[in-house]
């Protein structure tokens, strides 16, 4: 990591998180595909079990956005 930012100014009552990192050597395309081949056969990488799903990501902003209201409708 070279590079880590985090803000709380973003919208919606959200914030947001940014990482500047080296790249690895070689082509991204290539390393995406080899990455994917590897998740088909069942492998978890790195970072794998923090990851949303592409498909639920809508569904985890609403949650979060819920519970963001919900905290400050009770809050003393």
């Amino acid at each position: 990591m070279l590079q880590a930012s985090f803000d709380t100014g973003a919208a919606e009552e959200s914030y947001r998180i940014g990482a500047v990192a080296p790249c690895s050597p070689g082509d991204y395309s290539v390393l995406n595909e080899e990455d994917d081949d590897a998740r088909n056969r069942g492998e978890v990488l790195p970072g794998d079990d923090v990851m949303v799903p592409e498909s639920k990501v809508g569904e985890k902003f609403d949650e979060h956005l819920r519970l963001a209201k919900k905290k400050t409708t009770t809050a003393p």
